[in-house]
């Protein structure tokens, strides 16, 4: 059962030189350095193979993109944080931790509020000028 856990932490501290060497050689930040040991391995395997833009002006805010892109299209939650255990995709690496479901923030940026009955009331306060006073003209 040794070698098992040998193997886990060689892979794991591999990784770890990996990330660092990339961002050393690409002179980033350490917040990316950061960001890059709390993901999945199979997505820092993909970060890793890019190729930067020959006009880069912000390599750090290039690799964020293309982290983001990699945890998007593996369909990981925004700020996964991988277990360091396992390399292999699991099933519950995959969907929102809400089981899909919108926060209330994120459905008022859609335009639906908490109750039909604030849509009705909304509705009805934006279109009726009768319930205003009618203004008055300065003489």
């Amino acid at each position: 059962m040794g070698s098992v856990d040998d193997d886990l932490d060689a892979r794991i501290s591999k990784l770890r030189r990996d990330i660092d060497d990339f961002v050393k050689d690409n002179k980033l930040d350490e917040r990316v350095g950061r960001i890059m040991q709390n993901m999945h391995p199979l997505d820092v395997q993909k970060v890793i193979k890019i190729n930067f833009p020959d006009d880069c002006r912000s390599p750090s805010g290039f690799v964020v993109a293309q982290i983001r892109k990699a945890e998007s299209e593996a369909g990981r939650p925004k700020d996964y944080r991988w277990d360091g255990r396992s390399f292999s995709e699991q099933s519950r690496d995959r969907g929102r931790r809400d089981g899909g479901r919108r926060t209330i923030r994120e459905e008022r940026r859609h335009g639906r509020s908490r109750s039909r009955s604030r849509r009705r009331r909304r509705r009805d306060d934006s279109y009726s000028d009768s319930r205003s006073p009618p203004r008055r003209r300065r003489r």
